[in-house]
């Protein structure tokens, strides 16, 4: 779930051409996902006919169930910018069996069933994730039910689990203490549960894809080149981590061993639906194997590409990682270990830290901006007295302009506070990670003047 902000006066109806003022604007996905991550140009988005889409969902389903299905009533989900069409409609059989169902098409015009990187749709994954959730891990309550698809147009038919279903944002940003706590530890037995139910699937997932997309395309293994990330934060920054730790932070992406199974990849708190008294992940559309503490160290530092959650206080945090680690070590036996699991969290925290500041080092150095909503209207929910106010977790939203480059700050210290030192002892010596004493000086650029709204780096 998205929202999108354009970095230009004129709005783009849907399917409509960009203006001409814009040219070749992009727009920058800033709530719910990674940001820096994808940038897609106006014209890149093809048009969507509604009555197109409905002629396309109704001729699938009717393939996938044996029944002539007939869809009315869609209703517009997404933003009118968005890269996916996202719609609610009725859907009648044959039979009179009436469901409601939503859909999702992509708009891309790039969009290439046949390519061989196919995956770097976010369309794709999300279909290569959910087909191959409903052979492994049949009733375990993962997403919402593909109900069918259409490769050669890219559209996907899921179940619609409710229209007024809360997500985990609400006991986050609306809810007492007690209550957001009850609700992340939902979430985090989701989490889970959904990495205890895929370990070691890089195979088994790449041959779902294949069923779908079609044979021909090699096994890759998962993981990226930590060093890329890094060059880019050292060129601003400064240092030099030593390469040999940046090596195998590559490598544990690379070859995660007993830690490997389907992550999410974009778990936030408005991707995780409250049903039933339990959490439903949704929006797969950056799952892919990897390493499980990717997501599963989320609550320890600070949802790292949510907009509506923050840190969580460390006692909070040691909980919520006793429910994740009871349940992933139903499959994982080695999540256990508290050596080994300490050790693993170090290395993701690393990776995590490159990361985002690759992502929003660069525009925090140069400009300010909002992430999120900062809380402070209700009384405090996880957090103790006296603590700032930018730590809630629970109250409800009101914004406050805050400069970007003090959260990325922020960010990097509560990374710190997760590496374990003794494990990655050449980055204890980055100048990112060190904390000053008072009045010794922070690396130049890495702490802007004091924004107006008076937020701190924690």
């Amino acid at each position: 779930m998205v929202r999108l902000r354009q970095r230009c006066s004129t709005t783009a109806l849907i399917g409509a051409p960009a203006s001409s003022q814009c040219g070749e604007r992009q727009i920058r996905f800033t709530r719910g996902t990674h940001p820096g991550r994808l940038w897609l140009a106006m014209n890149q988005l093809r048009t969507v006919d509604l009555s197109e889409i409905m002629a396309q969902a109704a001729s699938a389903l009717s393939g996938a169930s044996g029944h002539a299905v007939k869809i009315d009533e869609m209703q517009r989900l997404s933003n009118d910018d968005r890269r996916n069409f996202v719609g609610r409609a009725r859907a009648i059989d044959d039979r009179g069996r009436v469901r409601s169902i939503l859909v999702k098409a992509t708009r891309s015009q790039n969009y290439d069933p046949a390519a061989e990187n196919a995956l770097a749709s976010g369309l794709v994954r999300e279909w290569v994730a959910s087909a191959y959730l409903a052979a492994r891990a049949p009733g375990r309550g993962h997403g919402a039910a593909l109900l069918a698809g259409d490769v050669s147009r890219g559209l996907l038919i899921f179940e619609d689990l409710a229209t007024d279903l809360s997500s985990l944002v609400d006991p986050l940003l609306k809810g007492t203490a007690e209550e957001a706590e009850r609700a992340l530890s939902l979430y985090a037995a989701a989490l889970g549960r959904l990495h205890a139910d895929t370990t070691d699937c890089l195979a088994s997932y790449h041959d779902t894809f294949q069923s779908i997309f079609g044979a021909g395309r090699p096994l890759r293994p998962s993981g990226r080149r930590v060093e890329k990330e890094a060059d880019v934060v050292t060129g601003r920054l400064g240092g030099a981590p030593p390469v040999s730790e940046l090596e195998l932070l590559s490598a544990r992406l690379r070859d995660p061993g007993p830690w490997q199974c389907l992550v999410h990849g974009d778990p936030c708190p408005d991707n995780a639906l409250i049903v039933d008294g339990s959490i439903r992940l949704i929006d797969y559309e950056h799952a892919h194997p990897s390493h499980a503490l990717l997501d599963g160290i989320y609550w320890q530092i600070g949802f790292p590409t949510c907009w509506c959650a923050g840190r969580v206080p460390p006692d909070v945090a040691s909980r919520i990682a006793a429910v994740y680690r009871a349940e992933i070590a139903k499959a994982m036996p080695l999540a256990r270990d508290d050596a080994a699991y300490r050790a693993e969290i170090a290395y993701v925290a690393a990776i995590w830290l490159f990361t985002c500041l690759s992502w929003r080092l660069e525009e925090a150095l140069k400009d300010d901006s909002t992430w999120g909503d900062l809380v402070d209207q209700r009384p405090a929910a996880l957090v103790s007295p006296g603590r700032h106010r930018h730590d809630r977790i629970g109250g409800r939203a009101a914004r406050h302009q805050c400069d970007s480059a003090r959260l990325v700050v922020r960010a990097a210290a509560s990374l710190a506070r997760v590496l374990a030192a003794r494990d990655l002892p050449g980055l204890r010596g980055h100048p990112l990670l060190k904390r000053p004493r008072p009045n010794e000086k922070r690396p130049a650029g890495v702490t802007p003047p004091t924004p107006s709204c008076g937020c701190r780096p924690g």
